[in-house]
């Protein structure tokens, strides 16, 4: 492992003394080597007294002791901090490291502070399989997650970022697994969006008249998806024209639904970073007569790996 001696810093610590008030000690840092690899291997280092700390008078009749001493009778934490290399994620999406293994501390990446991370596990109930947006909003409408990391991913901004050779150090307090921090360049995996036939056109249909009031065109509402710059649609995991239920990641067909649905979204949608879809009965056919009806569709998007030429938007005639 390479020399920490261009990296190495003394940190400060907060310690009582005898009256009630604090005093700031100095403590260096020095490094155990080990190999390290990537985000699954960290060369650890111990905070040892090297710089002379001076704690308190009779700090240790008082139980004050230097930060790095495992003292066994009641003191058997052991701060550490924690570093490796790593490289850049190729590409221009965001990107975002996982400290969900973690406990609590601190992170810098390439000597900027990128928050303080605390795993804390949220309770194991009062989440539900579905939710219903509308309507008055309270503290427990909606929630998911139940059992899990109430933040696992933090945000890395790219320009703190070189291609490789990137240092990621953590100062941990409470424990964790490293081995199972990872990055990640983070864009939208899932569209999906749905719309009524009894919804207005978008805005590109309206026109204003010269008296300044608005007037719409003799069009029909459109759904339109769109992924991240850089990415395509890649997949059409649900489309259903007719009286589609549930709302996104929770689609499922109603009892109205037109058959031809999927094919015709397919045809307009994969390949392209962003499509628009007719809500009508022009483009689907009339499943259900006499029934208002929505369209409903989710959609995969994905780094684009082929290059589909673009067809137009799919429209009525």
């Amino acid at each position: 492992m390479r020399s920490l001696a261009a990296v190495r810093r003394s940190i400060s610590i907060v310690v009582p003394s005898l009256d009630d008030s604090f005093l700031l000690s100095r403590v260096g840092i020095d490094a155990i080597s080990m190999q390290c690899s990537f985000l699954a291997d960290f060369a650890v280092l111990r905070q040892v007294d090297t710089a002379g700390a001076y704690l308190a008078t009779n700090g240790e009749l008082h139980d004050v002791y230097p930060v790095g001493v495992q003292i066994l009778v009641g003191r058997q934490q052991c701060n550490l901090a924690r570093e490796t290399m790593f490289s850049t994620p190729k590409g221009t999406d965001p990107v975002a490291i996982d400290l969900g293994s973690m406990g609590k501390g601190q992170a810098w990446v390439n000597g900027h502070l990128i928050g303080r991370y605390w795993s804390l596990v949220a309770p194991e109930s009062g989440c539900s399989s579905s939710c219903y947006y509308p309507g008055a909003y309270n503290e427990r409408k909606c929630q998911s997650n139940c059992g899990m990391p109430t933040q696992n991913w933090y945000h890395i901004p790219r320009e703190w970022l070189k291609e490789s050779d990137n240092l990621l150090v953590l100062f941990e307090e409470t424990g964790g697994d490293p081995s199972l921090i990872s990055l990640e360049a983070h864009y939208a995996k899932t569209v999906c969006s749905r719309i009524s036939e009894n919804y207005y056109p978008p805005l590109s249909a309206w026109s204003h008249l010269s008296s300044g009031r608005a007037s719409v065109n003799a069009a029909t509402p459109e759904l339109r998806l769109q992924c991240d710059d850089g990415h395509v649609i890649s997949e059409i995991t649900f489309a259903s024209y007719g009286t589609p239920s549930g709302g996104c990641l929770n689609f499922s067909k109603g009892n109205c639904h037109a058959s031809s649905t999927l094919d015709l979204v397919t045809e307009a949608c994969v390949g392209n970073t962003k499509c628009a879809i007719s809500v009508s009965n022009d483009v689907f056919g009339d499943p259900c007569r006499g029934v208002l009806k929505d369209l409903a569709v989710e959609a995969k998007c994905s780094p684009p790996s082929t290059t589909k030429e673009p067809r137009g938007n799919l429209s009525g005639t």
